[in-house]
């Protein structure tokens, strides 16, 4: 969807959290005397202060000179017009009150790009409105797949608003990108000497405001611009660059040490310093120097938690924070301040390991932290991206721990070897984990039993994920399983043997997609493999493989060069291909609601089309995902069950981190509903139709279809999760098979020895 265009927001949690701190002066810790330092004492005490009753979205956090915050906002949850007003706050965020404005009434229907003070108390204001007669261009682009003419978008004015609050309009000569369709206001910024600069989206461009014309252009993709000493400045990808606001000119840029995701800037009252909020923390960075100063680990706060998107900060005079997070459909607004009587760091301990990042388990690790101050959780990844350490050397160090009765307590068992460790009793009962869970929230029966053995609950998956795949209403009924789609296959190929079939169509590829599908009919309970069943599988993958080709892009002009069938499986490039008739059908893992967008907006597109589970050897299947288990051995085995039963919560669940839809049902049924409010102009993608190109508009699935997912999942009974070395194997033996050069039997043979030898290992 048009992300311009959605509201803004933050999960709201009442509780509190400390933070360490170091240093002092405006927003550092104020100095600690000698025992106290002795006995490491003090940290920030995070408070998530209440927002604004029915405030949907705002311009900005702005101080003031007085010390007090102000922020334009509205109401209106249909659009992102006003009605607006002026909020302010006295006591750094605690409360807000409404500003009297009301001249703020002759811009009810604009949209705000952007807002900023000067030195002087004139309010800067960038708005556009969007006409009736306009909003039916737009009704017509959906219909017709065609975009109004440039021309035809209303254009943006400048007005200042000075302290008594006369509106005036300002001229300007707005400087617009060649071969843009709009020009496009994405926030503003007052530079002193009546100047501003204004985000034109992938340049920022300084404007004199006597003269009404550009002066000069920075470009850049920056966030968050700050303006200090003559200089203007933003957080790109490698530090603060900087340029000369006088000459033009690109001075160096401040580099960062490890960013951390989305950031937002200040600077001080003395302009002497720049501070940075991230997901590692807050920092400080005197102008001059050469060092990023600590002052709030993110590592133990809620600014770590995924699904907090830092907006503005603000700087207090009295050395407090105020930072307004988001995240699904609401706001946060979190204050630090600093607490000398509580301990620097936390007294206890607990460890959470999983072999790659993951996004569930940082969300439960910062809610952990946040109810329980008391211990920090640290979160051990084995396998970094192009670290030096593999997984299968991660896995054998962490075996070698776990069977000498150590290692981490809690584990994220995904490509770990879970039914070892359940034959080594390595792992806890968590039986009575899941009954407590229960009791609080509701949870999917057919996933949580899992991996339940001999009367015993040895693992839990947080997620799962759903092979599934898009076609023709044909493909559909035809693809009932593995054999019918490669018969389907061989037909459409003798038909027109220039189509792709699928998105993937490498026999590596095919041999990992359909693992999911048809692993539990040619793969034993103890893990050997099952030769007939197998050497179908094998035969069937062949039929399709030999089935491939290269879709004629040339109707496609320059987008050709976009069409990547190298790059990753991806639900919505897969919907759009399929709309462009690049592909026949689309297969893969959905692990999300909006996986469903692209494909269904392209059935629309092409008049018919439908989804089923992907067909295979074997049915219903799922893929249990973000699998927790607890160290048998481990002496917090209490913090560990409560931990993940937090995995399991709703709180956690709710939030879409594209790792496998949510177990619990609450969770999941809130991730159907359609997030977008009505009128949303959806995400567009080109479709070309005899060389012509069109837009397809993608918007959230029909209710009606939603629905038929959820009666889908729960339908689901039989689990499949990839061994990744056997995955592998199966790759290495079979490549002169697929190539014509070996008969199956003896393909089916080579992988058999293979892995009887691997699972005696």
């Amino acid at each position: 969807m048009n992300k311009t265009l959605q509201k803004s927001g933050a999960l709201l949690l009442a509780a509190s959290l400390f933070f360490a701190a170091c240093s002092s002066g405006e927003g550092q810790a104020p100095a600690s005397s000698a025992a106290e330092s002795e006995t490491a004492m003090g940290r920030y005490v995070e408070t998530v202060y209440p927002w604004p009753e029915g405030l949907s979205h705002t311009e900005g956090l702005m101080s003031r000179p007085d010390g007090s915050l102000e922020m334009i906002g509205s109401k209106n949850e249909t659009s992102m017009s006003g009605p607006w007003e002026i909020y302010t706050s006295s006591d750094g965020g605690k409360s807000w009150s409404q500003k009297a404005a009301p001249w703020f009434s002759e811009f009810a229907d604009a949209v705000i790009g952007g807002a900023d003070y000067d030195e002087e108390g004139n309010l800067y204001l960038a708005t556009v409105t969007y006409p009736p007669e306009f909003e039916e261009l737009l009704l017509q682009a959906m219909e017709t797949g065609v975009a109004p003419p440039p021309e035809a978008y209303p254009p943006y004015l400048l007005y200042k608003v000075s302290p008594d609050g006369q509106v005036s309009e300002i001229p300007i000569d707005w400087k617009i990108e060649e071969g843009a369709q709009q020009m496009l206001v994405y926030g503003l910024s007052c530079a002193g000497q009546e100047r501003i600069i204004v985000n034109h989206y992938g340049s920022y461009v300084l404007y004199d405001l006597q003269s009404g014309q550009a002066v000069y252009t920075f470009l850049t993709d920056g966030g968050d611009p700050i303006i200090y000493q003559n200089i203007f400045a933003v957080a790109g990808e490698k530090g603060i660059e900087q340029y000369d606001l006088t000459t033009g000119e690109t001075l160096d840029t401040i580099p960062f040490d490890e960013p951390g995701g989305s950031m937002s800037l200040q600077v001080s009252s003395d302009g002497k310093a720049i501070y940075r909020c991230d997901a590692r923390g807050i920092y400080r960075y005197v102008l001059g120097g050469s060092v990023w100063e600590r002052v709030v680990d993110g590592e133990l706060s809620s600014l770590g938690m995924p699904s907090v998107y830092i907006g503005s900060f603000a700087v207090q005079p009295d050395g407090d924070f105020l930072v307004i997070t988001t995240s699904g459909n609401d706001f946060v607004p979190i204050h630090f301040s600093f607490d000398s009587s509580v301990p620097s760091v936390p007294v206890k301990e607990m460890n959470v390991y999983s072999l790659y990042e993951n996004q569930t388990v940082r969300q439960a690790i910062g809610l952990m932290q946040r109810a329980h101050p008391e211990m920090q959780v640290r979160y051990t990844v084995a396998v970094d991206e192009g670290g030096a350490i593999s997984a299968s050397d991660a896995i054998r160090a962490l075996n070698t721990a776990l069977l000498a009765g150590k290692g981490p307590d809690v584990l994220l068992l995904d490509s770990l070897p879970i039914e070892s460790y359940i034959e080594k009793g390595i792992l806890s009962d968590l039986s009575q984990a899941l009954q407590t869970a229960q009791a609080s929230e509701k949870l999917l029966d057919n996933m949580t039993g899992t991996y339940q053995k001999d009367g015993a609950l040895y693992a839990l998956p947080a997620r799962f994920f759903v092979p599934e795949m898009w076609g023709s209403e044909e493909f559909i009924e035809k693809a009932a399983d593995l054999s019918s789609l490669a018969a389907w296959a061989q037909a459409a190929h003798a038909e027109n043997p220039a189509d792709r079939l699928l998105y993937r169509m490498e026999p590596a590829q095919l041999l990992e997609d359909f693992y999911y599908t048809c692993a539990p009919a040619w793969r034993a309970e103890d893990g050997s493999i099952r030769p007939q069943e197998f050497a179908s599988f094998l035969s069937d993958i062949k039929r399709i493989a030999d089935t491939a080709a290269e879709p004629d892009l040339s109707g496609m002009g320059e987008w050709g060069a976009y069409m990547d069938f190298s790059a990753p499986f991806d639900f919505m490039y897969a919907g759009i291909y399929w709309a462009n008739g690049l592909i026949k059908a689309a297969c893969g893992l959905s692990g999300s609601m909006e996986d469903y967008s692209a494909p269904d907006a392209a059935a629309e597109y092409l008049g018919g089309g439908g989804f089923n589970l992907l067909a295979g050897q074997a049915k219903n299947v799922y893929v249990p995902a973000v699998i927790l288990g607890l160290n048998k051995n481990s002496e917090q085995q209490q913090m560990g069950e409560e931990f993940i039963q937090l995995a399991l919560s709703k709180a956690v669940q709710q939030h879409n981190f594209s790792d496998g839809y949510p177990v619990n049902e609450a969770a999941l049924l809130e991730n159907a509903q359609n997030p977008y409010f009505e009128g949303d102009d959806g995400m567009q993608a080109p479709v070309f139709e005899n060389g012509e190109m069109k837009i397809l508009f993608i918007f959230w699935p029909r209710e009606s279809f939603m629905q038929g997912i959820l009666d889908c999942i729960s339908s689901l009974d039989t689990p499949c999760t990839m061994d990744r070395v056997l995955l592998e194997m199966m790759i290495d033996e079979t490549r002169e098979y697929f190539a014509g050069s070996i008969p199956v039997e003896q393909a089916v043979s080579a992988v058999v020895e293979r892995t009887q030898a691997y699972l005696a290992e």
